[in-house]
């Protein structure tokens, strides 16, 4: 019998696919983005993503727990389905590998700007194939712990309590902003991760608490990154924070222990983790999405088509900027899958319900 994903490891699950690299310059990006005060925005993309996991709860209540594809299948003819398939694998699984060479490209910056960072990006998608050909109860033990490692990095925050300022937090709301559109489809990338749930319904046990424990993960990444975004407002002047590429990067290089020089090197080391599970997800959801196309596909095969064909496309970006403009179109991708994909689902298994007779 297939053991089943516990809300405890739901929990995590969810929180560590939505979290990731983003936070060292999502304050940039609030600010570039609502201007004075832009924190307060936080709040409202995390209540967004958790209407959203709402809505895939009621899409997990309709299908009775029985995987997505089932249900759409049922609906639909493969022969229309298999290219959505697709398309969603690719954005998925170039997801997954853009917010790796974002991560090795800012590693390589600040600790090895001689090396060439394709072999840090190697190594991270041998370890990222290692795992994905794992069964998922095998990866959400594996993550777990990974998160225990990497959680503790969160109260590196209470160092900055003494060099806090209200004052630089100014009277003025949301102003001096700019391009709400572009940067708010930026900021809400960083929620992403969450839309997994989608494909983990035949793996929630019956107890039907996921839903409660998913809440939980989504919660704690809003506290994450609005205290985050808070303490970049106050510990850095409104202007200072529109021109630092990385500020809470640049914030980690105040800290200061005798006997460790540089402490923001060793602790970037720290969040490869959280990295390669945000990787691991995005992989396996291609994964899955293929297996569908592909029904007798090996699960090695497949994934080393997935971790190793978007390896070689990640050659094409070779910049910070380069791989924003990636992050920004397949987020975009990724956003509507998000959305539309429980209500995609909820309509087609209200069809279902009505009577409609399956598809051969």
């Amino acid at each position: 019998m297939q053991e089943k994903i516990t809300p405890y490891h739901t929990a995590i699950l969810v929180f560590m696919a939505q979290s990731g690299i983003v936070i060292f310059s999502l304050p940039r990006l609030v600010a570039e983005t609502f201007g004075t005060n832009g924190w307060l925005a936080i709040p409202g993309f995390g209540l967004f993503s958790a209407l959203n996991l709402w809505l895939i709860s009621k899409a997990y209540n309709l299908c009775k727990g029985k995987s997505i594809f089932e249900i759409m299948e049922n609906v639909c003819p493969k022969i229309i389905l298999y290219p959505f398939y697709l398309l969603c694998a690719a954005i998925w699984a170039l997801l997954g590998c853009m917010v790796v060479k974002e991560y090795v490209l800012i590693f390589q910056m600040i600790s090895f700007p001689t090396t060439n960072p394709m072999v840090f990006k190697f190594c991270i998608s041998l370890l990222a194939f290692l795992l994905l050909i794992k069964d998922i109860y095998t990866i959400s033990k594996a993550i777990t712990m990974f998160f225990w490692l990497f959680i503790w990095m969160n109260l590196l925050m209470l160092a900055f309590i003494p060099d806090l300022e209200a004052s630089r937090l100014t009277t003025f709301l949301f102003q001096e902003g700019g391009q709400w559109f572009q940067g708010s489809v930026k900021i809400y990338t960083a929620f992403l991760g969450y839309e997994i749930c989608l494909l983990l319904f035949p793996h929630f046990d019956s107890t039907g608490k996921w839903h409660r424990s998913a809440q939980i993960g989504n919660l704690a990444v809003i506290l994450i990154y609005t205290t985050i975004c808070l303490v970049g407002f106050m510990f850095f002047s409104f202007e200072q924070l529109r021109h630092l590429t990385f500020p809470m990067l640049d914030t980690l290089a105040y800290i200061r222990l005798p006997f460790i020089e540089r402490l923001e090197n060793l602790l970037y080391s720290f969040l490869l983790l959280n990295t390669l599970d945000t990787s691991v997800l995005y992989y396996w959801s291609a994964k899955t999405a293929l297996q569908r196309v592909f029904p007798k596909g090996n699960n090695k095969w497949l994934s080393f088509v997935i971790v190793f064909g978007t390896f070689a496309v990640s050659f094409l970006p070779k910049t910070l900027k380069e791989i924003s403009d990636w992050l920004y179109v397949i987020g975009h991708g990724a956003l509507y899958v998000a959305v539309f994909l429980p209500i995609i689902v909820i309509g087609m298994a209200w069809l279902q319900r009505k009577g409609q007779q399956p598809y051969g």
